[in-house]
């Protein structure tokens, strides 16, 4: 499996029900479906198609909060909230940061997958271990990082909050 900052390996497992051969495939999915990302989505925006933006970037969000992938989530996470609120500075800021935060993540990948052969297997009992759902977060973010987020996805009633205040819980 692939490993390098920005992917949770732990939060990929768990979705995929721990099974390593469901995660890898869904990330090579991912870096196949998301390598030319951007275009589509500056052009939906270009045209004020913002609706579209938001479905797209609800469903990027969705996808990266399953694999783990949180730094790609948060940033699409913002561009759609700036979409909802229809802020022409911020829309344009978190598109740059969402579009180069996509390109580096499959960039990665790519880079994973080039190198590891398919049929390669990784040590991931660590990982595994840290699937429990009790496991303390990684690193604490401090409060003013996540909690407008964690606002917005309760306002939505999107379950992602829940992934949110469980990785963030021990900032507070």
């Amino acid at each position: 499996l692939p490993s390098f900052a920005g992917l949770d390996i732990a939060t990929g497992l768990r979705h995929c029900a721990r099974r390593t051969d469901l995660y890898r495939q869904l990330l090579q999915r991912f870096a196949d479906d998301h390598s030319g990302f951007g275009p589509d989505l500056e052009t939906s925006i270009s045209m004020n198609q913002l609706d579209k933006a938001m479905r797209q970037m609800h469903t990027l969000k969705g996808v990266c909060a399953t694999l783990g992938a949180h730094d790609v989530r948060d940033h699409a996470a913002d561009l759609e909230s700036a979409l909802q609120l229809d802020d022409q500075s911020r829309i344009r800021t978190c598109l740059t940061a969402t579009v180069n935060a996509v390109s580096v993540f499959v960039q990665a990948l790519n880079e994973h997958f080039t190198a590891a052969p398919q049929h390669e297997t990784t040590a991931v009992d660590q990982t595994i271990s840290a699937t429990d759902d009790h496991a303390p977060p990684t690193a604490i973010r401090p409060v003013s990082e996540w909690l407008p987020r964690l606002l917005v996805l309760l306002e939505q009633g999107d379950n992602e909050a829940r992934e949110l205040w469980w990785a963030n819980r021990e900032s507070i």
